[in-house]
């Protein structure tokens, strides 16, 4: 019985160090790129449910960390609210409907986009859901134009939204160059 007590320590002494191990693999994944992807593959290999998920708490905690930070989530979150708030507010017909639920589908999925990037499978998908992004940005900037130019909008709330909308393709075609080059470069080291 105490060659299995000691056995069994020893395998659980193996355990906790693998996942200090993993731990520090993935957040040395997470601080080196943008793709997190790499750190939660190193999660699913770890043999203890209790442990993987006390692990995967540790990391999300430092990844919403720098999130919290990152001025393309903030600015793309409240610019969410601030689609939604202007949507409640439009008095439209119901025959109209359409064009309002147009500009809340774009104006928030801008946000959504940023955040489904977090987890891009490659450099390449991360960059694609920029692009994507970019793309219900210049969408809603349309609505945004259409609804100012039928009086849906006054001048002053539409020169405000198009600002946020403005900012926020500015970021992501920055975020966009940088991810790009940041690649090229990668791929010349090697």
């Amino acid at each position: 019985m105490k060659n299995e007590e000691s056995y069994s320590f020893v395998l659980s002494e193996e355990r906790r160090v693998k996942n200090e191990e993993s731990y520090s693999f993935a957040v040395m994944a997470f601080h080196s790129s943008f793709y997190p992807l790499v750190l939660l593959s190193s999660l699913f290999a770890l043999p203890s449910p209790p442990l993987r998920s006390s692990l995967f708490t540790q990391i999300m905690d430092e990844f919403k960390y720098k999130r919290e930070k990152s001025p393309l989530h903030t600015k793309s979150y409240a610019f969410a609210k601030r689609i939604i708030n202007m949507v409640r507010y439009i008095d439209c017909p119901a025959k109209m409907y359409s064009l309002t639920n147009q500009i809340f589908r774009s104006g928030t999925a801008v946000g959504a986009l940023v955040r489904e990037a977090e987890f891009a499978q490659s450099p390449s998908d991360f960059v694609n859901k920029l692009h994507i992004a970019l793309k219900e940005c210049n969408e809603t900037f349309y609505w945004l134009n259409l609804l100012y130019d039928t009086g849906f909008i006054s001048e002053s709330q539409f020169k405000s939204m198009s600002d946020d909308n403005d900012e926020l393709i500015a970021i992501l075609i920055s975020s966009i160059k940088t991810v790009k080059k940041r690649n090229k470069l990668n791929h010349t080291n090697e």
